[in-house]
């Protein structure tokens, strides 16, 4: 399956599913549309098989995932390998190992389960809430609402993340600044006219 051969999630759909079947939430990860992925049961393994066409990193997950049934708290298996995942919950634990994750998909995630679910991060360099600040900034690019500044858009996006998860440890704005400075640099390229 190649880059243009993906078909995009319905995401007006798929963001209100709360139980999903455990490849979906994989293929939701990588923002490809569950419908498509081929799924071909092995009897002799009791196991499900995919044709490959969705890649080595919708395997990789999967592999991942299917060995930590407690941390993505599996509500019902049938078999070893037939599981439903509460999506909120499943983006949460896939956001804290630092998948990249659609936005849409960061958007599922509840504040219960992101205060269980944001790693502390590294001293000097807090990983909290990074992605979900990071698709906020992406909204505020598309939207042409970035501030002039990195340090004033850094400190809107800190306030942000305060307002939408008053329980969830905010970084500091100069953590977001630090995380978003490459980004932020692109942005303003495009912005502002080559003076040379």
């Amino acid at each position: 399956m190649t880059t243009a051969d993906i078909v995009r999630p319905d995401w007006r759909k798929w963001k209100h599913a709360y139980e999903v079947r455990l490849h979906e939430a994989i293929a939701l990860s990588l923002n490809i549309a569950p419908e498509n992925v081929v799924e071909r049961r092995d009897y002799r393994n009791e196991d499900y098989r995919y044709d490959g066409a969705e890649g080595e990193e919708f395997a990789r997950r999967l592999f991942v995932a299917r060995r930590n049934p407690r941390r993505i708290r599996v509500l019902r298996q049938y078999g070893p390998y037939l599981a439903w995942v509460e999506l909120p919950r499943f983006a949460a634990w896939a956001q804290s190992l630092g998948w990249q994750l659609p936005p849409e998909l960061v958007e599922t995630i509840h504040t219960d389960e992101l205060d269980a679910a944001i790693p502390t991060g590294m001293q000097g360099r807090p990983s909290k809430g990074k992605d979900l600040i990071w698709a906020q900034f992406q909204r505020r690019v598309r939207e042409n609402a970035c501030k002039l500044t990195l340090d004033e858009e850094a400190g809107t996006l800190r306030d942000w993340y305060r307002n939408k998860y008053p329980k969830a440890q905010s970084p500091t704005a100069k953590t977001i600044a630090n995380n978003i400075r490459a980004d932020y640099r692109q942005w303003l390229k495009t912005r502002q006219p080559d003076s040379s």
